[in-house]
């Protein structure tokens, strides 16, 4: 695990809300009402958790809302999450949990700029999870983004430099963080306050060897 990178002097004991990209922003625009998302929470050695999110508390300006997570349904304004939910159910049954690897971070600019880590192995599996996710009630609401790339967001600045120079920071560590995805949320989003509405677990008995 990468050790150079020195944790902040503040950690904060909530969990934390990434940095948004143009998505969310657009999502933000549409209005004051309730929106939900759907994200995966990695599973992470304690120690892999920690190093993320000393860097996510120093350079996130959201951070405070929820845990290092990979989103896979953008916030949305929905005046009731049922057909979502009942959508989600229908898509991802016999849903696996599989294996992914960190392995490198990343610059992404969009209204600002943004610190990714992105992973290697499992990058299929999530991108799979998104486009399984990304119809039926979805298809008239959803961030029509054909360049989904699956990440963590661990720092959001309005310098771009910033976000170079932690990137090259996390990669002269020669990144190497390994976890597993067993499951999805369903989260509600509101302006100071995230929360699971349904956690929806992958069945561990069909979990691929090795993982």
């Amino acid at each position: 695990m990468p050790r150079s990178i020195s944790p902040p002097t503040r950690r904060t004991s909530s969990p934390a809300w990434p940095s948004r990209s143009t998505a969310d922003a657009a999502c933000e625009r549409s209005g004051g009402g309730v929106k939900f998302a759907v994200v995966a929470y990695p599973n992470l050695r304690d120690a892999d958790r920690a190093w993320i999110e000393a860097i996510r508390a120093k350079h996130d300006p959201q951070a405070g809302l929820i845990g290092a997570h990979f989103t896979l349904v953008y916030p949305l304004e929905l005046s009731d999450p049922t057909s979502l939910a009942t959508h989600i159910h229908d898509q991802i049954a016999g849903a696996r949990p599989f294996p992914f690897k960190l392995r490198h971070a990343t610059v992404f600019v969009d209204g600002g700029a943004y610190c990714f880590l992105e992973p290697g192995q499992g990058r299929r599996d999530l991108l799979a999870l998104y486009d399984r996710l990304q119809d039926g009630p979805l298809d008239a609401v959803r961030h029509k983004d054909e360049s989904f790339r699956p990440h963590i967001t661990v720092a959001r600045h309005t310098d771009e430099q910033v976000c170079r120079r932690l990137s090259d920071e996390i990669n002269s560590t020669k990144l190497t963080i390994s976890g597993r995805i067993d499951g999805i949320d369903l989260i509600q989003v509101l302006e100071d306050q995230v929360s699971t509405i349904e956690r929806i677990t992958f069945h561990p008995t069909l979990a691929p060897r090795g993982a």
